[in-house]
């Protein structure tokens, strides 16, 4: 095994002993870059050998396509660059993006239960911001 994929599983493995199992999961995603395949293939055999469960995320930055430039023009705000400063550090393309179900469902077909991975860990997170009850100073 390559030192890269056995210091993943390490990693993996000690993140599930600290805070165990049902409280890790390994992170596919998929912004239809070369390699996302290959790497998403090498996260699942990993979440695989140390018995964790993958989901999926786009990792979104934006909404749609459209506000991919928009994206990028306040991501090099925030580090106080410009666009050209910031260029190395943003994505390639404008794909991180919210995606429907229907294409989550095709993309993430090479592995299978993902998608209803994703929805059952977003159920047990949701909760209802109107019972929060916060004692902020006055």
């Amino acid at each position: 095994m390559p030192p890269s994929k056995a210091g993943a599983e390490r990693e993996l493995r000690a993140l599930a002993d600290r805070y165990g199992p049902e409280n890790v999961f390994v992170e596919l995603t998929d912004h239809q870059m070369p390699g996302d395949d290959d790497r998403n293939d090498l996260v699942a055999d990993l979440a695989a050998r140390t018995g964790l469960t993958i989901v999926a995320s786009t990792a979104a930055h934006h909404a749609s396509p459209a506000q991919a430039r928009l994206a990028q023009a306040l991501a090099a705000l925030r580090q106080n660059r410009s666009l050209g400063e910031a260029e190395a550090y943003l994505a390639a393309a404008g794909t991180a993006h919210l995606r429907y179900p229907a294409e989550m469902t095709r993309r993430l077909a090479p592995w299978p239960g993902v998608q209803q991975n994703t929805v059952d860990l977003a159920r047990a997170c949701a909760f209802d911001f109107r019972t929060l009850n916060p004692e902020m100073p006055g």
